[in-house]
């Protein structure tokens, strides 16, 4: 098993996924991210039972492996995932010299398979795009007011505001148009690619 990345993708998986990975030590499999890469893509999932996280990237190598979301980042240009008897993450500059190696067990636990877990088969589903970065705004918004609970308002209209209220308070994000069908494609077919990587 070898998995290597960019070393700015391997950190923005991090860094994304570490976010949906479990704080507690329940089951150890939550803890970690799953990285499952087919030779051209690498699909990192992390989920706590209430939130899932993937995000996708270009790799080299083929295989399965479980690092833990804690795990030390470093700035490199490369990241070679490797596992025989224990895991090693290794990092590279662009001259292809060693930065930093972690060694670690490998996880003894199987990951969760998500795709039973958050089944994504056909249905039917509303599509609309907004700015991720204004919609991070309005949920963040939300964690300061006394209601945990929020209800996303999604219009059937694609270019009318998307709203977000909790018991006192509201945010509304505009839409955006998208006109690259390709766009629309990838993003609607999302997990059904993701699903046998």
């Amino acid at each position: 098993m070898k998995i290597e990345l960019s070393g700015y993708d391997f950190r923005h998986i991090v860094l994304a996924c570490s976010k949906a990975a479990s704080k507690n030590d329940v089951r150890e499999a939550l803890r970690c991210i799953e990285l499952r890469a087919d030779g051209k893509e690498c699909v990192a999932t992390a989920l706590d039972g209430f939130i899932m996280q993937q995000v996708k990237c270009e790799c080299k190598g083929k295989g399965v492996a479980l690092i833990p979301a804690d795990i030390k980042t470093e700035k490199a240009d490369t990241v070679i995932i490797t596992a025989k008897e224990s895991l090693r993450v290794a990092y590279y500059d662009e001259m292809k010299k060693l930065i930093l190696a972690i060694e670690m067990p490998k996880a003894e636990c199987e990951f969760i398979d998500w795709n039973k877990a958050v089944p994504m088969e056909e249905r039917p589903e509303s599509v609309i795009h907004c700015d991720a970065r204004y919609l991070r705004k309005i949920v963040a918004a939300t964690t300061h007011t006394r209601d945990q609970i929020v209800s996303i308002s999604i219009p059937e209209n694609k270019v009318s505001p998307i709203r977000f209220a909790t018991g006192d308070s509201q945010g509304i994000v505009l839409p955006m148009r998208i006109s690259d069908p390709l766009y629309e494609r990838k993003a609607a077919n999302w997990f059904k690619d993701v699903k046998d990587a």
